[in-house]
């Protein structure tokens, strides 16, 4: 009897160490898999998930509100196209103040105390930096478009009036009236599209200006995480690389 209990008390003892065992190695399994995901930065949804899953649970809230609204900010830039009005413009400008807000607060949250500031946390911002720097490059593609269609609107108005010119020329009485009538049309619509052309192409040299600043700011953000966590941020810059030069 006394050998029995001995044999299941030893059996509960291995099998208490078997199950440990299967938990310690699943626990090791799922740390690697999502490390090895934080430098998987050509899988957004993955990359992003990984990071949510190792930031302090104090920041995770507020980093999840940011990334919200870089979705959102993304979505508007999405349904954005190159109509040349004011509705349009007043969106472009809209896209663009929002990206100014949401710039000073990932710089804000970069230079914070009040949260645990680890790997994750600044690769999360670094990732925030990213997207935003994306958004604005698109949206000022769309803007450099529809300068491009005014341009292209400017061309056609002044080869349809120097034509009405040249057919005013040979015309009298009536006819003339109604070409210079039509020639007049004409100008007042060609200076109306000069008017865009011009504000259109102030806001891309904002856009320039602003694109090329993120961009900066994200390679400053890149470079600080590689100087301060040793290989795993030199690995981790290296992968950066190698995407950007995949995309090219």
């Amino acid at each position: 009897m006394d050998d029995l209990n001995v044999f299941i008390i030893f059996g509960i003892i291995v099998l208490f160490v078997i199950v440990v065992a299967v938990i310690i190695s699943k626990s090791s399994q799922e740390e690697s898999k999502d490390d090895t995901a934080l430098y998987d930065l050509g899988n957004d949804k993955q990359y992003r998930n990984a990071i949510y899953k190792q930031i302090s649970i104090d920041f995770k809230p507020y980093l999840q509100q940011l990334l919200q609204s870089l979705d959102n900010l993304n979505a508007k830039v999405s349904r954005a196209n190159s109509e040349i009005s004011q509705a349009q413009c007043d969106a472009m400008c809209d896209i663009f103040k929002n990206a100014e807000k949401i710039s000073a607060q990932i710089h804000e949250y970069w230079n914070s105390n009040k949260f645990k500031k680890d790997f994750s946390y600044y690769i999360g911002l670094h990732y925030a930096s990213h997207l935003l720097a994306n958004s604005l490059k698109e949206e000022q593609q769309k803007i450099k478009d529809a300068f491009v269609e005014c341009k292209r609107r400017q061309n056609i108005l002044t080869s349809q009036i120097e034509t009405a010119k040249r057919r005013q020329e040979k015309s009298h009485g009536e006819q003339r009236y109604r070409i210079s009538k039509e020639i007049g049309d004409l100008c007042r619509i060609h200076q109306n599209i000069s008017k865009w052309k011009s504000y259109i192409g102030s806001l891309n040299t904002k856009y320039n200006e602003r694109v090329t600043s993120q961009n900066m700011k994200t390679a400053k953000y890149r470079d600080y995480i590689a100087e301060n966590f040793g290989a795993k941020g030199q690995r981790w810059k290296e992968r950066c690389h190698q995407r950007a030069l995949a995309r090219k």
